[in-house]
């Protein structure tokens, strides 16, 4: 089976869990950013399902393997 998406509270407990916490809350978007050294952020919108394309990229921009991602 294909995963089409990913829910967001997954994806919020997968980036606590590399040290990210939230940063800003706006419209319809959390900004997380990493507690250590070089603070890189990620904005991630507040949206229940997020697609993987869009995980596809926060992998790549993070450089962690995206079956970090996917793994339950």
């Amino acid at each position: 089976m294909l995963v089409q998406a990913i829910s967001r509270e997954h994806l919020i407990n997968k980036l606590k869990r590399l040290d990210y916490e939230v940063d800003e809350e706006g419209n319809g978007v959390l900004i997380f950013r990493n507690c250590n050294f070089p603070f890189q952020r990620i904005s991630l919108p507040n949206d229940e399902k997020i697609s993987v394309e869009l995980v596809k990229k926060y992998a790549h921009d993070l450089e962690i393997p995206i079956g970090y991602f996917l793994a339950k």
